[in-house]
């Protein structure tokens, strides 16, 4: 799976579910130290759509929660052609 296409899913579960265990992301997608680090750096620093949960969690902030998938998927598509 390419790296858009995952990142998507996390942004779908922490829509879903507000937070998840780096480990579960690890298990679920099959990532290495390295991707997870970059995934990690994607999410919380380039789009801040998360924030690190005592080195142990991805959480959404409340408004990010609030927010419709499409326009989060849209943001982010946004927010990257502007880099």
């Amino acid at each position: 799976m390419e790296f858009e296409a995952v990142l998507e899913h996390i942004i779908a579960l922490l829509q879903r579910q507000g937070r998840i265990s780096y480990g579960a992301l690890q298990r679920r997608f099959q990532l290495d130290d390295a991707y997870l680090e970059d995934l990690k750096v994607e999410l919380i620093e380039a789009q801040q759509l998360a924030h690190d949960e005592n080195g142990r969690l991805l959480r959404t902030s409340d408004s990010f929660l609030k927010m419709d998938i499409r326009a989060v998927h849209e943001w982010s598509r946004l927010k990257a052609a502007c880099l």
